[in-house]
Protein backbone atom coordinates (compact mmCIF):
# COMPACT_ATOMS: atom_id res chain seq x y z
CA UNK A 1 0.00 0.00 0.00
CA UNK A 2 1.52 3.24 -1.06
CA UNK A 3 -0.51 5.34 1.54
CA UNK A 4 1.53 7.73 3.40
CA UNK A 5 4.82 6.24 2.17
CA UNK A 6 6.26 9.95 2.36
CA UNK A 7 5.09 10.76 5.87
CA UNK A 8 5.60 7.47 6.65
CA UNK A 9 9.22 7.25 5.93
CA UNK A 10 10.09 10.61 7.33
CA UNK A 11 8.56 9.39 10.66
CA UNK A 12 10.13 6.29 10.98
CA UNK A 13 13.72 8.36 10.50
CA UNK A 14 12.60 10.75 12.77
CA UNK A 15 12.22 8.15 15.54
CA UNK A 16 8.33 9.36 15.90
CA UNK A 17 6.75 6.04 14.97
CA UNK A 18 8.28 1.94 14.64
CA UNK A 19 10.31 1.16 12.40
CA UNK A 20 7.89 -1.78 11.23
CA UNK A 21 4.98 0.10 10.86
CA UNK A 22 3.52 -0.09 7.46
CA UNK A 23 0.61 1.68 5.59
CA UNK A 24 -1.43 -1.27 5.56
CA UNK A 25 -1.65 -1.30 9.57
CA UNK A 26 -2.78 2.41 10.18
CA UNK A 27 -5.28 1.73 7.84
CA UNK A 28 -6.48 -1.15 9.03
CA UNK A 29 -6.42 -0.28 12.31
CA UNK A 30 -7.94 3.18 12.19
CA UNK A 31 -10.85 1.22 9.93
CA UNK A 32 -11.36 -0.85 12.98
CA UNK A 33 -11.55 2.11 15.52
CA UNK A 34 -14.18 3.97 12.97
CA UNK A 35 -16.77 0.64 12.45
CA UNK A 36 -16.45 -0.23 16.39
CA UNK A 37 -17.63 3.61 16.53
CA UNK A 38 -20.58 2.91 14.16
CA UNK A 39 -21.23 -0.26 15.77
CA UNK A 40 -20.32 -0.24 19.58
CA UNK A 41 -20.05 2.90 21.72
CA UNK A 42 -17.92 6.22 21.27
CA UNK A 43 -15.72 5.20 24.33
CA UNK A 44 -14.87 1.61 22.97
CA UNK A 45 -13.53 3.72 19.53
CA UNK A 46 -11.70 6.28 21.28
CA UNK A 47 -10.12 3.39 23.65
CA UNK A 48 -9.37 1.21 20.26
CA UNK A 49 -8.00 4.47 18.72
CA UNK A 50 -5.64 5.16 21.42
CA UNK A 51 -4.55 2.21 22.07
CA UNK A 52 -3.64 1.98 18.17
CA UNK A 53 -2.16 5.37 18.08
CA UNK A 54 0.21 4.17 21.34
CA UNK A 55 0.94 1.22 19.32
CA UNK A 56 2.67 2.93 16.32
CA UNK A 57 5.15 5.00 18.70
CA UNK A 58 8.77 3.54 18.76
CA UNK A 59 9.47 1.04 22.30
CA UNK A 60 10.66 3.76 25.08
CA UNK A 61 14.67 4.80 25.21
CA UNK A 62 15.71 3.68 28.11
CA UNK A 63 19.05 5.55 29.65
CA UNK A 64 22.04 3.23 30.45
CA UNK A 65 22.45 2.02 33.99
CA UNK A 66 24.34 4.56 36.16
CA UNK A 67 28.01 3.17 36.83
Amino acid sequence: MDFGTGEQRRAIEAGQVRADLTGEDVFTLMNAAAWTGNHGTAGQADQLAGLTVRGFSPPARTAPAPR
